[in-house]
């Protein structure tokens, strides 16, 4: 009887990583030896597959090394951890595989980078729109921001050279009380006193350009200065 070719084409991989004359296969500390026949070809698209170390068939099977099919159809490198008993293959550096990973890999990594940018320009774009409402407010004489919203800013901006900065009113007509240390308010000549509550005002007609202002200069109960002065027009204290 014709022994079946399926079984006598039965191929496995046998890894060959050192010449071999006559061979042992170690497997969890079991030993065998093994009848081997040389002599044996691969074909690969009508080429004989060559290595260092030649394929071989024992017990009607046919055992190709590793490193030759490895070496043949690329794309992978091996190592073998003789501590471990291991054959170690990996993607080749230069292998299709390798580099589409890399791609992919480079991909996701601008693709993070570009959502972070996105965010970054929505933010921008939500602010630029904040910003033209608020010149298009300018521009109509409409003010976006209230007393109160000035006020903490005039509290802030002055703070070194006041205790505090209170404003009542409306858009018309405003009164403010500026908290001063009296000290500090004598220590200014007339001309200082003047350029320091102009600018406050023009602090105050920036937003309300319209606004006649009313002032006061304290310190607790007592009066040190007072003055009146119409929108735009200059401060002046006796």
């Amino acid at each position: 009887m014709k022994r079946s070719k399926k079984t006598g084409l039965c191929v496995l991989v046998f890894v060959i990583l050192m010449g071999i004359m006559a061979v042992s296969v170690n497997a969890a500390s079991v030993h065998r030896s093994l009848q081997v026949k040389y002599g044996v070809k691969v074909v690969y698209n009508n080429k004989v597959m060559a290595g260092t170390e030649a394929p071989f068939i024992s017990e009607g099977r046919t055992y190709v090394p590793l490193r030759m099919l490895i070496n043949t159809f690329g794309d992978k490198t091996i190592s073998w951890d003789a501590v471990n008993q291991k054959v170690i293959i990996t993607d080749a550096e230069n292998s299709l595989r390798y580099q589409l990973a890399e791609k992919e890999s480079q991909i996701e990594d601008l693709q993070s980078e570009n959502d972070d940018l996105q965010s970054e320009i929505d933010d921008l774009e939500n602010e630029i729109e904040h910003l033209e409402d608020e010149i298009d407010d300018l521009e109509d004489g409409n003010s976006s921001m209230d007393l109160s919203d000035l006020e903490d800013y005039l509290v802030d901006y002055y703070e070194d050279d006041i205790t505090d900065i209170v404003l009542s009113g409306d858009e018309d007509d405003i009164r403010v009380t500026i908290k001063v240390d009296e000290s500090d308010w004598d220590s200014f000549s007339a001309s200082e006193k003047e350029i320091f509550l102009q600018d406050i005002c023009d602090d105050i007609w920036y937003d309300f350009e319209d606004a006649d202002i009313t002032g006061t200069v304290k310190e607790g109960s007592s009066i040190l200065q007072t003055f009146e002065v119409s929108a735009g027009d200059d401060v002046s204290i006796e």
